[in-house]
């Protein structure tokens, strides 16, 4: 039988998502629970790699599991007794032939969040990137216009990436308000290494005025570096469409 979880969790105290040698990773304690409920080892596919820090409103997972004695909602219940609090599932269900939790998908959306305030909350120091500094918002937004549509986003990939092709197509990018500061929303087919990271780290540079918006076609080019990877904690995949 093949199923998929549709899960999320806080990234904090993670080495990412994927299973990792002699490191805490959510896939790794997926697969813990899933063993202490069917008895055996059984390796799990995910929609996508978050890094150490980045946190998921919306993750899929999926793999194989002889047919089962109980429901879907009571394998949902024990999945969550057995999985440590900073992960949750929250829809158990079958999946369709053929399903594949990344190579399905049409679109992920991810969301930057950044707080703006002079003095920040212990209770979203794990949640958002801290900038109480002058940004020129005009600026920012006007940068948006150079990322939409399919684009090489090579410049935006970090290094380590074994991603061949570094086409990607752009199908929304905004910046809307809240009340702490902002975030970066940004939806796309597909994403390079720390792509999200480099990306709203350059809008905040454009904000700044470290990087001016003639500067964004060289940046493409290549022959200026986009701005620096925004730190891991203010990243959330927040939604995959498929």
């Amino acid at each position: 039988m093949h199923l998929k979880l549709i899960l999320e969790y806080k990234g904090t105290d993670f080495h990412g998502f994927q299973k990792q040698p002699g490191k805490r990773t959510v896939q790794g304690e997926i697969e813990k629970a899933l063993y202490k409920i069917f008895g055996k080892e059984i390796k799990t596919t995910g929609a996508g790699r978050t890094d150490a820090g980045v946190h998921a409103k919306m993750q899929v997972v999926s793999f194989e599991a002889e047919k089962i004695k109980i429901s879907l909602y009571r394998l949902q219940k024990a999945l969550n007794y057995h999985l440590p609090s900073d992960i949750r599932v929250k829809i158990t269900r079958k999946a369709l032939p053929g399903f594949h939790p990344r190579f399905s998908a049409k679109e992920k959306t991810y969301r930057y969040y950044v707080c703006r305030r002079e003095v920040l909350s212990p209770f979203l120091k794990d949640y958002v990137y801290h900038f109480p500094y002058k940004l020129d918002q005009r600026l920012m937004k006007s940068s948006l216009y150079h990322f939409g549509g399919r684009r090489d986003f090579r410049a935006f990939q970090a290094s380590g990436s074994s991603q061949k092709t570094t086409t990607c197509n752009m199908k929304d990018i905004n910046i809307r308000k809240t009340r702490e500061g902002f975030y970066i929303e940004i939806t796309a087919d597909r994403f390079l290494y720390k792509m999200a990271r480099k990306i709203a780290g350059t809008i905040i540079e454009t904000g700044r005025k470290k990087i001016s918006l003639s500067d964004m076609e060289h940046i493409f080019a290549g022959k200026i570096k986009p701005g620096a990877t925004a730190p891991a904690q203010g990243l959330f995949l927040w939604k995959i469409s498929y």
